[in-house]
């Protein structure tokens, strides 16, 4: 279906500096406004035919994302439009100042501050989702109850009047941002989706110092001592904002059948378009119908006013009950926020040669990420079951959801954590005698509680998966791990060698022989971080919460691979045994490698504790510089890319054909998803003058 983004940014900046004794003072503002005009439209849904014969006569049985529910209805509906105005200003000031306190130390000094405001919608289309009455408990359902008590049956809804009094208006005592509460599709408050004027609030207290020195100790300029600390904000992620376009209640994500899928008609669809008062929101003024399995839970009998029913509808083919969401809270989201720290030296040990040695560490603070909220674990064990694990006590919902009035509630939070420390040591010369060369070499270590903002990232080096949710989000603790880019060692070393003999090239011998340049890079590095996991149905939730993407226990630590390993799988014949089964048996008899956590309970796998493939590369490349004239010169080249051919493996697969070899129940567990580039050759020419 079409997209279009078209972004308008206007911006002004002012700096001035100004230098006073042993001062260098710089100060400055900049303003950015951010129009977004974008159209994520589903005004061309896709169709689904039969057969080619159902095609060539135009007659499909059934779509998706259409904006016409009397595909299947004969009762034309229009769907309200997808089409979003975003607006938002933003502003920085900041002021600094370099202080020469000697003649061999400067020092830093600044103060940075940064306003991100919210978007707006310029037609009013913004939501976010109150949360229902609840409180901290120890229960399992925790603060998540505010969660399972957002809107309650059509026929509690009259008996709910705001706290004002009145339900549907404006309610400032509970309401910071003036939201009116929505009565959509048969549910009701209190909580639940709304309207608002922003998305969430903005973050009004961004100061971020900075202070810094450089000091030479022998006052001879060849020594160099450094260091600083800085706190740096970031502006919200406009992605993640941008997609509470998907909230009800104005957007709805549309399904339909006809007869001539060999079923009844029916169209699945959720609240649109909003009218009345109080605010009622529903399709041409119409409740939605639930047609979907009778076994959804809370769902309501089909036929029927949607009263408990999902609010984004469900069928079997959509068995998720929602599209997508973009949450965020009416509280808001904070600013994510960084501490940078260094410390450095740098020696020059030869004539045109240094060596650097610095210790670099960042801190981040408040990061993006997705959250599903509508699950807590334990909650799809058997209603009324009690289940005492790792330290608390789960009382089953026996739903898969944990307020059955929705399907998945993805929630946009600031609530991740992340740290990063490095040696970095370099060996740099200038070119000098027709030689240059860089040698460099990082030792590091990143961790966080979630490497992506994404729900759905493919993260590393695009073939494992990335975080997605939390393992628990009442725990997120125990996501803190490697992070998925973390590369503990790498080792870069360039040079390039102008041939020293017969560089005025004259004569034929001199064109002949002269001119000849060689260089090479070459780079080691070990392997990224992954995660095996879990993702096969209601086996796979081991912790009960609803959401299939957990780690089992690791009972026989972690593997080491081997390059047979990446190239057949970790298990390649029943004889070495497999990876999981849900009975702990493999089928040659021995116990699995991976094992089912107790009930409801967490795996004791951690997160990107397993190591990917190392990586080695070089590139090697033989120019000739030939002498037209006194400005001219043609270089012929001639370049290898990996030019020993090294199989350099990907790590396992998260979505290469039916592979799946990062999770646990593939039998080809651990294989790696092919290869990168092989050796490649080029020859080129270039006119220099």
């Amino acid at each position: 279906y079409p997209q279009l983004f078209r972004e308008n940014v206007y911006s002004y900046s002012e700096m001035m500096s100004f230098s006073k004794g042993k001062h260098n003072i710089k100060a400055g503002v900049d303003f950015r406004r951010n129009l977004e005009n974008s159209e994520f439209n589903v005004a061309r849904p896709s169709y689904y035919f039969l057969d080619q014969i159902f095609f060539a006569a135009d007659s499909p049985y059934g779509q998706v994302a259409g904006v016409d529910p009397g595909f299947a209805t004969n009762r034309p509906a229009q769907l309200d439009s997808n089409i979003r105005y975003w607006r938002n200003l933003e502003m920085g000031a900041f002021v600094q100042d370099d202080w020469k306190a000697r003649p061999n130390l400067t020092l830093s000094f600044g103060l940075r501050y940064d306003l991100f405001g919210r978007h707006k919608e310029k037609g009013g289309k913004v939501t976010t989702f109150i949360p229902g009455p609840g409180g901290i408990t120890p229960a399992n359902v925790g603060f998540l109850e505010w969660i399972s008590n957002a809107n309650l049956p059509a026929a509690q809804c009259a008996a709910l009047p705001g706290p004002d009094g009145i339900l549907g208006t404006p309610d400032d005592t509970v309401d910071q941002f003036k939201l009116t509460h929505v009565v959509m599709a048969g549910v009701c408050g209190p909580g639940g989706f709304s309207i608002a004027k922003t998305i969430g609030g903005a973050d009004h207290n961004n100061f971020g110092p900075r202070v810094g020195f450089a000091w030479d100790p022998w006052s001879n300029g060849k020594t160099s001592v450094r260091g600083g600390f800085g706190v740096s904000y970031e502006g919200t992620l406009y992605n993640p904002l941008s997609n509470s376009r998907w909230n009800p209640p104005f957007y709805s994500f549309n399904l339909t059948f006809n007869a001539l899928g060999g079923g009844p008609d029916q169209v699945v669809y959720g609240p649109t378009t909003c009218a009345g008062s109080p605010l009622v929101c529903s399709p041409s003024g119409a409740t939605p119908t639930y047609t979907g399995a009778s076994t959804n839970p809370g769902a309501g009998t089909a036929g029927q006013a949607q009263a408990t029913g999902n609010i984004n509808g469900y069928a079997s083919s959509n068995s998720n009950t929602a599209f997508l969401t973009g949450i965020v809270y009416p509280e808001g989201i904070r600013d994510p926020y960084i501490f940078n720290y260094y410390f450095g030296v740098q020696r020059e040990v030869l004539p045109k040669m240094t060596v650097e040695v610095n210790y670099v560490g960042t801190q981040g603070h408040k990061l993006f990420r997705a959250e599903q909220a509508n699950r807590g674990p334990g909650i799809r064990l058997a209603a009324g079951t009690t289940v005492t694990a790792q330290g608390r006590t789960l009382t089953g919902l026996g739903r898969r959801y944990l307020n059955p009035n929705y399907g998945n509630l993805r929630v946009w939070e600031n609530v991740s954590k992340s740290w990063y420390n490095a040696l970095q040591v370099s060996v740099r010369r200038q070119m000098s005698h027709g030689l240059m060369f860089t040698v460099n070499y990082a030792w590091s270590h990143s961790m966080d509680t979630g490497s992506g903002w994404h729900s759905g990232a493919v993260t590393a080096n695009g073939s494992a998966a990335g975080d997605g949710y939390s393992l628990d989000q009442t725990r997120p603790y125990l996501d803190r791990g490697n992070s998925t880019f973390d590369i503990r060692h790498r080792l870069v070393a360039s040079y390039v060698w102008e041939l020293p003999w017969f560089k005025d090239q004259k004569g034929f011998v001199g064109h002949v022989l002269g001119g000849w340049q060689y260089n090479g890079i070459w780079s080691f590095q070990s392997g990224a971080h992954w995660t095996p996991y879990c993702a096969r149905g209601n086996a796979c939730d081991f912790n009960y919460d609803g959401t299939r993407n957990d780690r089992p226990d690791a009972p026989n630590g972690i593997l080491t691979a081997t390059r047979a390993m990446w190239a057949n799988g970790f298990f390649p014949t029943s004889s070495f045994g497999c990876a999981w089964t849900s009975s702990g048996v493999c089928s040659g008899g021995q116990p699995s490698f991976f094992r089912t956590p107790c009930t409801a309970c967490n795996g004791s796998l951690g997160r990107n504790v397993f190591v990917g493939p190392g990586q080695f590369n070089t590139d090697q490349s033989l120019f000739k510089n030939v002498k037209i004239t006194e400005r001219f010169t043609a270089q012929f080249r001639f370049e290898m890319f990996n030019a020993f051919n090294h199989a350099n493996f990907k790590l396992p697969s998260s979505s290469t054909g039916a592979n799946y070899a990062n999770r646990i129940t593939q039998r080809n567990f651990g294989q790696s998803a092919g290869t990168l580039g092989p050796r490649n050759i080029q020859f080129g020419i270039k006119i220099l003058w």
